[in-house]
Order: C-alpha cells, then structure tokens, then sequence
C-alpha cells in the first residue's frame, strides 16, 4: 500500500490487486504502525514489483503530513482543509466518505517553514472504537469511529500561552493502559500529558517544559528497552533525557549519558 499526504490535495491508494489480501493483514492504528516501530507482519513481497501500481481510487482531503490510519475496510485521516482541521473516514475499497468532522483552527506559520503548509503534522491514534487527533495548533480530540460523533475536544488554550510549538505540534498522541499520552503546549511551557482515554479526564502530567521547536518532543512509545537514534550531531559527551509513565500511572524521568567519538 502506498499512501502519500504531504502537502497534497488528495489521498490516493495504489496497489497490487493480486497481494491485497497480504497487504492489509495488519491493522496500521498509530504513527509508524501497531507496534510504532515501521514494521509490517505478515505481508510477503512479491519477487518482482511490476513497473506502475493501478490506482484504484483517489479523493480530494486537503494538506497535511499526518499519516492515514488503517482500520479494517476502514481508512482514518486528519487534515486541513481551507481554514478547518478535518477528521474523516473513507471506505478502504472505495474511497468513500464514511463521515467526516471539521471544526475552525486559525494558524499562520512560522515564516521559516511556510513551505510545511498549516496541514496537521500528528498521526491520530485508533483505540476500542476511538479515533484521537492532535491538530497543529495542539487541538486534541476524540472521535466515535462508528458515526465520527467528536466525544471530547480540548485546547488548553487557558493552560499555557501558546499551545504548540514554533512549527506546529507534531508529536503523535498514544494509547497505554488506558490512557492517551501526548504532549501539549509550545515554547512557553508545556507537559507531556496523560488522560483517561474515554473522558479526556486529566489523570496526571509531567509538569511544566518549554520547548523551542516542533521536533521536541518526540512522539512517545511504550517499549521495555529504549533505543534513541542519533544523527546530525558532533562528537562529544549528550545527555538523553527521557519521560516515562511508571506502573503507578507517574511521570518519572529517566536520563542517560552517551558519547560520540
């Protein structure tokens, strides 16, 4: 399956009809797959590719670089569209609307990345029925996935000064123990932030952090060893500092030391 949003006005689906059935073995629910690692299961590649996919369909849905969701016969996006983020539902086999939700989000972009487009960078995350979205402007919401019906919506508007980061909060929001873990808020001060996955209740959060751009934080994961890629940075001494959610539902921080000769 190959499915592109970056800064495009429609949402294509090309693929190999005679693999179909393999291909779509594996629900992709979150960022980078069920497991957030990029992996797919139980798809085997063809010994030969042949030389251009047959476009099966393909729908207008605005910008974007949140990647779509693969749920069932289901395809679950967030994008923009004119001055509205829109959370939408379309029929995997033919391009459907299911439902669709929009709500208004004025955002003008940094000038140093006005090329990014005002499109959300998060990937939603599906779990039990639910579809979470985490617009640019830091926007979270909950979706009935049966009908699209928005559960509960949150701006934190009245939390911190400004509600994303300088680029656009890109950081994808994640389901664990029944909870959603995301980070909210911008340069001013933030928190990574856990709550009840069904009322959008605050269950606890990291406390106060300022961060001065999109690609801090990460977006989080849930692994019982943690492997932080590096690249782009000198040789010298780092420090990683990492926020984890103990068994007792708190934030406890983690830190380690690493050099690069």
């Amino acid at each position: 399956m190959f499915i592109h949003t970056w800064l495009k006005t429609t949402l294509s689906l090309a693929l190999f009809i005679l693999f179909i059935q393999q291909i779509f073995a594996q629900d992709w629910p979150q960022w980078r797959g069920a497991n957030r690692d990029g992996a797919v299961t139980g798809f085997t590649a063809p010994k030969t590719w042949p030389d251009q996919l047959k476009q099966i369909w393909k729908v207008s849905v605005g910008v974007g670089h949140s990647s779509p969701l693969v749920i069932g016969a289901r395809v679950y996006l967030h994008s923009r569209q004119a001055e509205n983020e829109v959370a939408a539902a379309y029929d995997l086999d033919t391009g459907k609307t299911i439902w669709q939700d929009s709500y208004p989000v004025a955002y003008t972009m940094n000038q140093a990345a006005a090329g990014h487009g005002k499109g959300p960078k998060s990937t939603p995350v599906y779990s039990n029925g639910k579809l979470y979205t985490l617009g640019i402007t830091g926007v979270l919401s909950c979706y009935d996935t049966a009908n699209g019906k928005p559960l509960w919506r949150k701006d934190f508007a009245k939390q911190f000064k400004s509600t994303s980061p300088v680029y656009g909060a890109a950081a994808s929001p994640i389901i664990d123990r029944g909870l959603l873990i995301a980070h909210v808020g911008g340069a001013d001060g933030g928190a990574l932030k856990a709550l009840d996955a069904k009322s959008g209740e605050e269950k606890t959060n990291s406390g106060t952090v300022a961060i001065n751009n999109y690609v801090r934080p990460g977006s989080p994961v849930v692994a019982a060893g943690l492997k932080v890629p590096v690249a782009g940075l000198t040789t010298g001494a780092y420090k990683v500092e990492v926020k984890a959610l103990d068994s007792a539902g708190n934030f406890a921080v983690r830190t380690a030391d690493f050099q690069i000769e």
